[in-house]
């Protein structure tokens, strides 16, 4: 029997030296790719912290983004202190790097901020990670270890020239080392509740289901602003832990129920035929559903979990003095 070969991640040392071909030094490349592939912000402390380096080298790191016309700095919002964020505004590292040109524009909200300055503050602590960051590295990823596209995560826009389906639509982190284990970052830019978290969670539940099926374990991060947020999910992700036994379903019913979500998601009535139509597949599919979802309660939903607390941004609740 062959030994599967792990699917191939991206490499994050070929990300700066893409950038090189812009004509930019080796540390600015180096940051500048992690800083885009991650949602394409940052403050002058997470550069400070990323290279050990004092506060007014980072003042003039910005000033020549600035002047380069690469990026620029603006107040940054919902803190009790001055601090300020930059973003990288020109789009020639998003194109060089295979991104989209939505993040070459400044974040429309304080939410989607806070978003993207989070993701990439837990990412420091793991820089050298393989974070899967495009849609499709991570649908390649994550059909490659055996998981069906019907269970990934999705959402439909609706715009004038017809609907657009995108999977992993919230881009939060996410890092995997192929056939052992993978970890999903869910972001809390300075919610009151654990219900967002939970809504994350209830989106990603077939695919985590479909890793645990196959061995591979299910990492959970709460990046947040506070300690109080970081016990608020703690207290929520420790009843999803568990022991995950298929025991409910065989293999092979599985794969069935599996085959008829994805046929429902795709929405071709065409696709029913194998199954003598789609009444007759909703038959097949309701006793496997309720005994999956009976399963699904008694055992856990993930494998273990964490939270990380972005000091280099300021706790809210503290009035610490932020860069």
């Amino acid at each position: 029997m062959e030994t599967a070969v792990p699917p191939t991640l991206p490499d994050p040392d070929s990300w700066a030296e893409a950038l090189k071909v812009l004509g930019l030094r080796e540390r600015t490349a180096d940051w500048l790719a992690l800083v885009c592939r991650h949602g394409g912000v940052f403050t002058r402390r997470q550069f400070c912290d990323r290279y050990a380096c004092r506060r007014n080298a980072a003042h003039r790191f910005v000033g020549r983004l600035a002047r380069a016309g690469l990026a620029r700095e603006y107040r940054r919002p919902g803190g009790r202190t001055n601090g300020t964020y930059c973003h990288i505004r020109d789009s020639s590292p998003y194109h060089v790097l295979g991104l989209g040109p939505q993040f070459a524009r400044p974040p429309r909200s304080p939410t989607l901020l806070w978003r993207r300055l989070l993701g990439l503050d837990y990412v420091l602590e793991r820089h050298d990670s393989d974070w899967l960051h495009t849609e499709e590295d991570l649908v390649a990823h994550f059909t490659h270890v055996g998981v069906r596209p019907g269970v990934l995560p999705k959402r439909e826009f609706k715009g004038a020239v017809g609907k657009t389906v995108r999977r992993f639509p919230m881009r939060y982190p996410i890092d995997s080392d192929g056939w052992e284990w993978s970890t999903f970052v869910f972001v809390d830019p300075g919610y009151d509740t654990t219900v967002p978290l939970g809504y994350w969670a209830d989106t990603h539940r077939r695919l985590w289901n479909g890793l645990r099926r196959r061995g591979i374990e299910v990492h959970v991060v709460a990046a947040v602003r506070s300690h109080a947020a970081a016990q608020r999910a703690r207290n929520r992700l420790k009843h999803w832990t568990g022991y995950y036994s298929d025991a409910a379903l065989t293999h092979d019913e599985w794969w069935l129920l599996e085959d008829i979500e994805t046929a429902i998601d795709a929405n071709d009535p065409s696709v029913f035929d194998e199954w003598g139509g789609f009444r007759r597949a909703m038959r097949l599919r309701a006793p496997l559903r309720r005994r999956a979802d009976a399963a699904d309660k008694g055992n856990g939903r993930i494998d273990s979990y964490s939270t990380h607390v972005a000091v280099r941004l300021g706790d809210p609740c503290v009035d610490a003095r932020l860069y």
